[in-house]
């Protein structure tokens, strides 16, 4: 398991092995790291969705407008009436016409301004989200020395010598024997493995 998490790194590895969880290869509290996996999709399934619907919308509102423009350009009838409209806005209606644009632009810019509040608002929480998510994910750096030497051994599957494990981390023979001691680690005379064989 360790090594899948480690080859599909940055994976999130849940696991109640106090082995894995001591050596930093995991997440035992499920519940916690799965939330917030869950809040991160919220926010990004309702802003593909809203994306989704605002394209759709503009798209349909193009057509209605375009066959409406072909249907009264087809009528002289309808000609004369939207020329007597536009008129009677221009002059008799003209100061209603504004106290209603004035109205209904000062309603689309709150509803806006609350929208976008709101949307920077998910997005903070799911910054929030996503950065507590990182430190439980296994990643393919370590964050100690103990969990670095995990994250090398588990993408083998035979033992490693203490020399190699040595040169790969850049570390002395001595330092890398202190974190082997770990009880994730198995040595044999082969060298040291991440846990037990299942095989």
């Amino acid at each position: 398991m360790a090594q899948l998490a480690v080859l599909l790194a940055p994976a999130l590895l849940l696991t109640k092995d106090h082995h894995l969880l001591d050596a930093g290869l995991g997440v035992a509290k499920w519940a916690d790291a799965l939330g917030l996996v869950q809040q991160m999709v919220a926010v990004d399934s309702a802003f593909e969705s809203g994306s989704q619907l605002t394209v759709l919308a503009i798209g349909l509102t193009g057509i209605g407008v375009r066959e409406a423009g072909r249907f009264v350009a087809r009528s002289p009838v309808l000609i004369g009436l939207g020329a007597a409209l536009l008129f009677m806005l221009l002059t008799e209606w003209r100061d209603a016409a504004r106290s209603r644009l004035v109205a209904g632009r000062s309603k689309i810019e709150e509803v806006g301004g609350q929208a976008l509040e709101r949307s920077a608002d998910a997005f903070h929480r799911r910054n929030e989200a996503e950065q507590r998510l990182q430190a439980l994910v296994v990643g393919p750096a370590g964050t100690s020395p103990t969990a670095t030497v995990a994250r090398l051994l588990a993408v083998r599957s035979d033992p490693m010598p203490t020399a190699t494990i040595a040169d790969r981390l850049g570390g002395s023979k001595s330092a890398i024997r202190r974190h082997l001691t770990h009880p994730a680690f198995v040595t044999s005379n082969r060298g040291v493995s991440l846990g037990r064989s299942l095989l």
